[in-house]
Order: structure tokens, then C-alpha cells, then sequence
């Protein structure tokens, strides 16, 4: 099986990067039994607060970091017990946590750490920050742990996203109908082809597809522009037909519900994919989810360590 590397992408915030690449990651570990690994590379680190006991920076109240991890102990004379996705620039290894999704990895955010990678010299992006990231998880090592790596990227055409599309091999970009979104979309999608002009044919960047996201289909405005783009000659043909509503019970799935056994480092998942098989959420989300591994070639299997089904409409 192929290994993937998927970048979620928009250079407009609050278009819902981050609950998509949540959803993806989930169903592909929980429904298609995938060994995945989430990548935060926003320096807000929401991603990283649905599974972890994100703590305040101590030098910096606004800022997160995250927890020491659980597997550390204070015998380890090269390693202090924290680790985040800044490390894949800044040490020469990171440790993955453990999720309370079965299958599920994440590498946390660290708000300073990421801002300060961007703090270099134009010169310098590419080698500095471009060109490492794909280094890392191109690595042979990455593709004997998981089947698909999933990064969460943050509002910006920075070097971190421009890191994230060189790294990947799969691209989606969620959109909201309405017109900043829309302008982050052609902006990723101009982005997308700057990066395949270096590419050689066989790794050219893939654009999975757009995705409709907090979409409402009573609104005239999202109408018009979920058909304006289906007709556009360039971006038409990777508009996903399945979308995602704005539904409060989407939203519901962000919160975080309680701790495992007391541990405040690993966190009961409000998932998508743990509500009932019929519940709206989890039929729409496992029709987008499907599509896009489908579209990234990635086998979808019902994963037999957990009890749940997908919807019937995916038989």
C-alpha cells in the first residue's frame, strides 16, 4: 500500500482546516484501520487541544505547549519529556503521542517554537524550513510506521504551509461558499501549481479535491458559489459532490469530553465516527471521508478493534 502524506489547506482562516483534518484522520484510523499521524502545524495548536492537556507557555500566556509526554521518565538524561512538530527543525528527533483513537498518533503544536520557524530570511526558506519537513517524513522509517500522515495547516501562504504542500503528496482544500474563502482557494490553487513546476511527473502534488465546508444549501449565497466553482473550467472537475454542513453536532465533535482514567494528558475523543451509524453527522462526514481516501488511493476496511459500522449508504 502506498503511502500518503495529506496537507489541509486554505490561506483564509475559519474555513474549518482544522475539523476536517480531525475527521480524516479519525475515520481513516478508526473506520479504514489505517495507522495515521496528525501533524499541527498551526502555532493556535487547536488541533492539539482535542487531544491533549495543552498547557500555557509559562513565558507566554497565550501561547500552548504541549504536556510532558506520559512514556517519559525522569531517568532520561537526553530528553526532558516534551515534544512538538517545531522539533522537526529545531532537535534531531520528536516523539509521537498516543490519542485515544485506536491507530491514531498525533505531534503536537507548539505556538512560540512554530512562530519563530517562520522568523527566517527569504533566502532561507527553502532550505531552512521548505525542504526539511519533506525530508523527515519522506523518510523510509515514516512509511513502515503509518499508511497516512495528515497535516494541519495554518491561515497563511507562509513557509510552513509552503513546507506542508512540499512534504505532501495529497492536497484538500476546504472552502467556505462565501468570498474570502473563496479567495483562499484559488490562492492554494495557484500555490499548488507553483509547487508542482518543480516537481517531476510521477510526484507531482495531487489536488484530492475542494470541499464545501459549513456549507448551507438554504442560503442562495453558498448555492451560487458552490455552482459558480463546479463550473469553473480549471477547479470544476475537483469539486468533491459530497459536502459538510454547518451543523451545531459538527461543531460539538471540537469539544473535548473527559479525561481517560485520570490521566489529563489523554483525552476521551468527541469523535464524528463514535456517534450512532445513523446519526446525520457520521453518515455526511463518512461520505466525504470515503471519497477523499478513495481519491487518494488508500484502502478503506472496517477496522475490527473497535464496535461501529459505516453508514449504509458507503456499503
Amino acid at each position: 500500500m502506498a503511502y500518503k502524506i495529506l496537507a489541509v489547506c486554505n490561506n483564509k482562516g475559519g474555513v474549518g482546516k482544522t475539523l476536517v483534518s480531525k475527521m480524516i484522520a479519525e475515520y481513516a484510523a478508526l473506520i479504514a484501520g489505517l495507522r495515521v499521524l496528525l501533524i499541527d502545524l498551526d502555532p493556535q495548536c487547536n488541533l492539539s487541544r482535542r487531544y491533549l492537556a495543552m498547557e500555557f507557555d509559562s513565558n507566554n500566556s497565550g501561547n500552548m505547549t504541549p504536556p510532558r509526554h506520559p512514556d517519559w521518565t525522569p531517568e532520561e538524561q537526553d530528553w526532558n519529556g516534551y515534544s512538538d512538530s517545531a522539533d522537526i527543525w529545531m532537535k534531531d528527533m520528536y516523539v509521537t503521542y498516543d490519542t485515544d483513537i485506536p491507530n491514531l498518533e498525533i505531534l503536537p503544536g507548539h505556538a512560540e517554537k512554530l512562530t519563530d520557524i517562520e522568523l527566517v530570511r527569504k533566502e532561507e526558506v527553502y532550505a531552512a524550513v521548505v525542504k526539511r519537513l519533506r525530508e523527515d517524513l519522506r523518510h523510509p522509517q515514516n512509511s513502515q510506521d503509518y499508511d497516512l500522515v495528515v497535516i494541519d495547516t495554518r491561515p497563511s501562504k507562509g513557509p510552513l504551509v509552503q513546507a506542508a504542500l512540499h512534504a505532501a503528496t495529497d492536497l484538500l482544500i476546504p472552502s467556505q461558499m462565501e468570498e474570502p474563502s473563496i479567495e483562499g482557494l484559488y490562492g492554494m490553487w495557484a500555490l499548488r501549481n507553483d509547487e508542482n513546476i518543480g516537481r517531476a511527473k510521477d510526484d507531482e502534488l495531487n489536488l484530492v479535491g475542494i470541499l464545501a465546508n459549513l456549507m448551507d444549501m438554504r442560503t442562495s449565497l453558498h448555492r451560487d458559489y458552490w455552482n459558480e466553482i463546479r463550473e469553473n473550467p480549471n477547479l470544476g472537475g475537483f469539486v468533491l459532490p459530497e459536502k459538510l454542513h454547518t451543523w451545531t453536532d459538527f461543531k460539538l465533535t471540537m469539544a473535548v469530553d473527559e479525561t481517560v482514567d485520570g490521566r489529563p494528558d489523554l483525552f476521551r475523543v468527541n469523535s464524528v465516527f463514535r456517534h450512532p451509524p445513523t446519526s446525520k453527522i457520521r453518515v455526511q462526514g463518512e461520505k466525504v471521508c470515503h471519497a477523499v481516501l478513495h481519491r487518494m488511493g488508500l484502502p478503506i476496511k472496517v477496522a475490527t478493534s473497535i464496535n461501529t459500522q459505516p453508514a449504509e449508504a458507503l456499503a
